[in-house]
């Protein structure tokens, strides 16, 4: 609840938050204890339709977090007690059985996934393929959209969940040095198992290692984004506080020691207090976190919200046209109520000349279509950046007879995407500066104005209709951007740019 991580993954709509989920799901089965029955069978079954849904719908990759999980339901007794070496062999078979079940059923969900799109795209594909073919054997790769050092996921992990990272690194040690002296921490007291039994520390490493194998492997990528650690998220938190209970298990027993007291002497407020202390810090730098991330960076979401509700209908009255009226029960308490204007925002489709409104060099920042009024175009004009841009949908023009009744998504664009990531050669993808009526430009200390991408916020072309304050992190000391810092010292430390809505004049 207090990292600012979980608060951006969990409502992102990307394939990397459905995997996540997915994650989350898969180790909530994967948590219980592995016993051939009809409890473990269903274990084994939900557990793997989680970790397939995560890989068919979201993200590929993800299944990769599945592997702990299977590799005790092959190997490791788990749950299943007093298993003779007799027995091993039909034990074994049993687990195999019910795992390729599993495996088969999860992967018959690939099947309507597969009619869908290819119903869609108008041809027979399979995305998910597609994405493993590219970044595996393409011989191009991820790289060519930018490369990271291999500190890049430390930083951002600190970043966004601070003292949770260093907690959950040393899950794994913090493991091994309660093995070695605070036994029966775990709830045994044998150091060793019973015959054809699983020590619970096996079970725990087990569980303990997802969030390691994917860190491993998505820092040995070259191309590192944000995003691709969202499936581990919670895996990373898991491992934290398994932490937070192995330390405070050394702190009874150290206490328990240097007092010579009884193992109930160690209950005492004293080790709650070391837990909060523990978790208290990252909870409230979690929340300074999140409130840095609104207070330095939402001046697009501030602009684009002023440009639908207040300069759209100032332009609607303009040209006459006025808002729907409000239905009859709310036109005596409308403020009451918190009732808003409504607009028809059909008309501004038949406007002329067309209303585009335009991003540069924010390209990058476009929060999507479903925030700009229909009827409104929204276009690129050529900045220094010289990589593939994403283009508007062609209008749709549904064949009769057709079930599908979106034919953009069939439609092919021959030369205008690549998987170079090489600017397209052809005409479409921008537009010039003087056939956009409104334009979305920032204006930064740290970057000055260039041919490509003049100071259009200070240009006398351009009516300023509406800028916020938006951090220049480039030009800010890295002490007073990573959190929220109040007071004048750490306001001197921060150097803010200008976000704005323009309009030509």
């Amino acid at each position: 609840m207090f990292s600012a991580g979980m608060w951006n993954a969990g409502v992102s709509f990307l394939p990397s938050s459905f995997a996540m989920y997915m994650t989350m799901l898969g180790y909530a089965y994967y948590l219980r204890p592995s016993t051939n029955d009809r409890i473990g069978d269903r274990r084994v079954m939900m557990g793997t339709i989680s970790f397939a849904l995560g890989a068919i719908l979201g993200w590929p990759f993800a299944a990769l977090l599945g592997l702990p999980f299977v590799f005790e339901e092959l190997f490791v007794k788990s749950g299943d007690e007093a298993v003779g070496e007799e027995a091993v062999f039909d034990w074994r078979v049993d687990r195999i059985g019910r795992l390729i079940k599993s495996v088969v059923f999860a992967a018959a969900l690939a099947i309507p996934v597969f009619a869908f799109d290819s119903w869609a795209y108008g041809k027979r594909t399979f995305p998910t393929l597609n994405i493993l073919l590219y970044n595996l054997f393409s011989g191009k790769g991820p790289e060519l959209y930018g490369t990271e050092p291999p500190s890049f996921y430390l930083k951002n992990l600190f970043l966004n969940f601070n003292f949770v990272l260093p907690l959950a690194l040393i899950s794994l040690p913090a493991l091994a040095i309660t093995y070695c002296f605070d036994f029966r921490r775990l709830g045994v007291s044998l150091t060793r198992p019973k015959p054809g039994q699983s020590s619970p520390y096996t079970l725990v490493a087990l569980r303990l290692s997802g969030f390691y194998l994917w860190l491993i492997v998505m820092t040995l990528q070259p191309h590192k984004e944000e995003r691709f650690m969202y499936p581990a998220y919670p895996l990373m938190v898991m491992n934290a506080a398994v932490s937070v209970f192995l330390i405070r298990g050394w702190a009874e027993t150290a206490y328990i020691k240097a007092t010579t007291s009884s193992y109930r002497a160690s209950q005492t407020r004293l080790f709650s207090y070391l837990t909060r202390s523990m978790v208290l810090p990252i909870m409230i730098l979690g929340v300074s976190r999140i409130y840095a991330l609104g207070h330095f960076y939402r001046s697009p979401y501030d602009v684009i919200y002023h440009f639908q509700y207040t300069e759209v209908p100032k332009l609607l009255r303009a040209a006459g046209y006025e808002p729907i009226p409000p239905p009859e029960e709310y036109r005596d308490k409308r403020e009451e109520q918190g009732y808003s204007d409504e607009w028809d925002y059909t008309v501004l489709g038949k406007m002329d000349p067309k209303l585009r409104l335009c991003y540069g060099k924010e390209w990058h920042r476009f929060l999507g279509s479903y925030l700009v009024p229909e009827g409104i175009e929204v276009d690129w004009i050529r900045t220094e950046f010289d990589g593939a841009m994403p283009r508007r949908w062609e209008p749709s023009h549904s064949r009769a007879g057709s079930w599908w009744p979106r034919q953009e998504t069939r439609i092919t664009r021959l030369g205008k995407f690549n998987d170079d990531n090489v600017e397209s050669p052809l005409t479409g993808t921008y537009v010039d500066p003087s056939e956009c009526t409104y334009l979305i430009d920032s204006s930064m200390p740290s970057q000055p104005p260039t041919t490509a991408e003049p100071a259009y916020t200070s240009s006398n072309e351009w009516e300023r209709l509406y800028c916020e304050p938006f951090l220049d992190a480039a030009a800010s000391k890295w002490w007073a951007r990573i959190f929220y810092l109040p007071g004048k010292s750490a306001e001197k430390g921060r150097t803010w740019g200008e976000y704005c809505l323009l309009k030509r004049k």
